[in-house]
């Protein structure tokens, strides 16, 4: 699946979250698998409660880690591609 800047990524509604601490785990309801997510896999997830673009994701992270941008940037994409191949997110287009 192709996660460009201008991609716009939003939560799959039959995904249930809970975190603990930092971190957190997605149980989805339609698959019945659990996925664990690190600090920032669990920020991307409430930044996710609205519809993002990669780029918008991208630079709030930026702004709240001390992380180069294009650094992000390419962890951002491969994350969002992971959960939209995970069933966990759809991708406008």
């Amino acid at each position: 699946m192709e996660i460009l800047d201008d991609t716009v990524v939003r939560r799959d509604e039959e995904v249930v979250f809970a975190g603990w601490g930092d971190e957190g785990v997605m149980f989805n309801v339609e698959t019945g698998s659990y996925h664990a997510l690190s600090d920032v896999g669990t920020r991307i997830w409430e930044l996710l409660e609205a519809p993002h673009s990669a780029a918008g994701l991208t630079q709030a992270l930026v702004e709240e880690f001390d992380v180069d941008a294009e650094v992000c940037r390419a962890a951002v994409i491969d994350f969002l591609r992971a959960l939209a191949e995970r069933r966990l997110v759809h991708v406008a287009g």
